[in-house]
């Protein structure tokens, strides 16, 4: 097999236009081209669209074809390892078991550690949840000056583990959580405890518009610190009116050559100091009563045309890429939906977050809830690490009592 990297194509361009452009930069005909797989595609807008492909071609005479090639971009390509599932691990006999290692998860991992609970920490993914992707935090006590959501839950892991966290990385499908113990079922795994402490936190709301899951990584964003490179220099909509939202928006003015937030009432639900950057901000436009109807392109694969419409009166406003762009970023931070679906039978729920009382106790002997999975007035890391806390004080007081320990 062949690699070629930085094979550069126009938007809209189809699999026929690929296939020509990997024969011209290879030299060889089209019977000599047996195979050819994707295997990453991205947009460039630094000079002009182009959608830039890397690709695997299977050819015939490979050797011959690869000396005769003096392209950079070409190589052998190395053998793709086959992606194995970590080595299940053997789950503590004695629980808790915190579901989710963001800052709520890693602080109860933390605090039931240094009650001496030999305490099992699963996570399906990242480390840190919404917070990982913050470019920085402003607000957590103590905090470095500059240090990124990224680098706090590394220092915040680092702690848990050394206080005896046993990590384990699952994709937990169902749960039984009724009954003295409680069965966590992974794709690896089933997990027995005592005693659960539910932090799985919470994800992106969908912004709702017409054919939004198409051009989602194609223009539609939900995470300014991954994407805003993409958008230098380009215009972008950021839809919400929530302090995430604002604060996304005066991110996105480093990036873009101007950003216009849409919000969908009169006013913005941000603190005021918040507010008050906004409107000082000269890249930052606000469109009131706007909210995203539809989204589209006009024959290309990115986004560059959207519907937008006023929320009082039903009036709609058909907004085009400029033609110079070809293109432009919408990025959605409407609020999030809790992970929670797992647990909504048997636990008390209020818009899908899941009900406590200020102990962090659910309607479930022994079963807890901790950070944005559960009802809250306030969602920030100073306050899902508190929850943490709590939850594993009373989780250890709760198997202290009842003898499980």
């Amino acid at each position: 097999m062949l690699r070629i990297e930085n094979l550069k194509l126009s938007p809209g361009s189809g699999p026929s236009a690929l296939r020509a452009e990997v024969l011209r930069i290879l030299h060889i005909r089209e019977e000599a081209l047996l195979a050819l797989h994707i295997l990453r595609r991205s947009i460039d807008a630094r000079e002009g669209v182009r959608m830039i492909y890397t690709v695997e071609v299977k050819v015939a005479n490979e050797a011959a074809v690869l000396r005769r090639c003096r392209d950079k971009h070409v190589s052998k390509a190395a053998p793709r390892p086959v992606y194995q599932l970590p080595e299940p691990v053997t789950p503590p006999e004695v629980p808790p078991v915190v579901v989710g290692a963001g800052p709520a998860g890693l602080t109860a991992a933390l605090y039931a550690g240094r009650s001496g609970l030999n305490t099992l920490l699963l996570e399906q993914g990242q480390d840190g949840g919404q917070i990982a992707l913050t470019d920085e935090i402003e607000n957590y006590p103590g905090q470095l000056e500059g240090e990124s959501g990224a680098a706090l839950i590394a220092r915040m892991s680092a702690q848990a583990e050394r206080f005896g966290a046993v990590r384990a990385r699952d994709v937990i499908r169902s749960a039984e959580l009724t009954g003295t113990v409680k069965t966590l079922t992974g794709l690896q795994n089933a997990y027995r405890a005592h005693a659960v402490i539910l932090a799985s936190g919470a994800t992106p709301r969908p912004i709702g518009c017409k054919n939004e899951e198409q051009y989602v990584g194609r223009g539609i964003s939900y995470c300014a610190t991954c994407d805003a490179g993409f958008f230098r220099n380009k215009a972008v909509y950021v839809a919400g009116s929530n302090s995430i939202a604002v604060e996304e928006a005066l991110y996105l003015t480093s990036f873009a050559r101007e950003v216009t937030l849409l919000c969908g009432r009169e006013r913005l639900s941000a603190p005021k100091a918040l507010q008050e950057r906004a409107f000082a901000q000269p890249k930052l436009h606000i469109l009131w009563n706007t909210a995203v109807a539809e989204v589209g392109g006009s024959g290309s694969a990115v986004l560059d045309r959207m519907v937008l419409k006023d929320t009082e009166n039903g009036a709609e406003t058909v907004v085009q890429a400029e033609l110079q762009d070809g293109f432009f970023g919408l990025f959605g931070f409407l609020g999030f939906q809790p992970s929670s679906r797992l647990f909504a039978d048997v636990l008390d729920t209020d818009g899908g977050y899941l009900v406590t009382d200020e102990e962090m106790h659910t309607k479930l002997p022994g079963v807890f809830a901790a950070g944005d999975i559960r009802k809250k007035s306030l969602r920030q890391v100073v306050t899902a690490a508190a929850d943490g806390a709590i939850a594993a004080v009373q989780a250890e007081k709760y198997l202290r009592k009842s003898s499980l320990i």
